[in-house]
């Protein structure tokens, strides 16, 4: 039985999967599937992203070489145009799966597939795994931005109002957190954000996304945690992960 006929009539299949690594994304394609089947695993994987990953860089990678330049091409101005992605070496030939198998070194971290609809999101259960980190040893005052899409990052700093940071895995602060921060961008809901002090003008875990009520200062300091409970993102005092 042809393996494509396999894939197209289980429930599971998706034709695109996302990862991320230091110089940015990957879109992983299965160009077996259909253009218009490839274009809407695009738009619902995308759109669960917010606007806070606009500015990266992006690849196309296929599993295989049956897409024309023109497809590559129409998908690109597609994450350009509606979502803000930039194009990595689009001059350049379209890396397939096999090439990247045998001479790529890098480990992504993984993100989630257009799902059937409402899945939008994933939670990665934990691993007692080593975790890349990114660490940020200054305080980001308002116009900067960090963002690491191989795992977490650890500011030994205060997060200004008007910075922001941005991660695929976990965000901690040993400082203040007043500007924005998103913990699981790549749509990990099980990601969480640790603070000293969490004032934070938005926070977003996944693709929840809200801001806490306003509240007295402590007078001591006190590690804080925001991650996702029943839907909603709670912050409470930080115990353990």
């Amino acid at each position: 039985m042809n393996n494509s006929w396999i894939k197209m009539n289980d429930e599971s299949y998706v034709p695109v999967e996302l990862k991320g690594y230091r110089d940015g994304l990957r879109l992983i394609i299965d160009s077996d599937a259909s253009i218009a089947e490839i274009e809407s695993a695009i738009k619902q994987r995308l759109a669960n992203l917010g606007n806070s990953l606009a500015g990266t860089m992006v690849r196309i990678e296929q599993q295989n070489q049956s897409l024309s330049p023109q497809d590559i091409s129409h998908f690109y101005s597609l994450m350009q145009q509606e979502y803000g992605l930039e194009s990595l070496n689009a001059g350049d030939e379209i890396i397939t799966m096999s090439r990247l198998t045998s001479s790529s070194t890098e480990k992504p971290i993984q993100g989630i597939p257009a799902d059937s609809p409402g899945a939008s999101v994933y939670n990665e259960p934990f691993s007692t795994d080593k975790e890349k980190a990114e660490l940020i040893r200054y305080t980001l005052r308002s116009g900067q931005m960090e963002r690491f899409l191989e795992g977490n990052i650890i500011v030994l700093g205060d997060v200004n109002p008007g910075a922001e940071v941005t991660a695929s895995g976990d965000i901690i602060v040993l400082g203040n957190l007043r500007g924005i921060a998103h913990a699981g961008a790549l749509g990990n809901i099980a990601a969480a954000v640790v603070a000293m002090n969490m004032e934070p003008t938005q926070l977003r875990i996944g693709n929840v996304i809200t801001r806490p009520p306003a509240r007295k200062r402590r007078r001591k300091p006190m590690m804080e945690v925001a991650r996702i409970k029943q839907g909603n993102v709670i912050v409470e005092d930080f115990e353990e992960f």
